[in-house]
């Protein structure tokens, strides 16, 4: 890139299935929420995830504990 020029943003970590034990309990920190989905940072790592779900209250910042019941395919 030239002097100047935008720079891109940088690219998140989107965690994998194999980066997560999904048989215990996560702690995960929130970073932004939409109206179905929550995006959560693994806590400890750079890892990022998207939570699929109802109405829920957290708020950006927020340290939340899940235990997962379903993971993609």
């Amino acid at each position: 890139m030239s002097p100047g020029s935008p720079t891109r943003p940088q690219k998140r970590h989107k965690a994998e299935v194999a980066d997560v034990d999904l048989s215990h309990p996560l702690d995960l920190v929130v970073l932004a929420l939409k109206s179905n989905a929550i995006r959560c940072r693994v806590l400890g790592t750079e890892r990022e995830i998207t939570l699929r779900t109802g109405v829920r209250w957290e708020v950006p910042g927020e340290i939340i504990t899940v235990l997962p019941t379903k993971q993609p395919l």
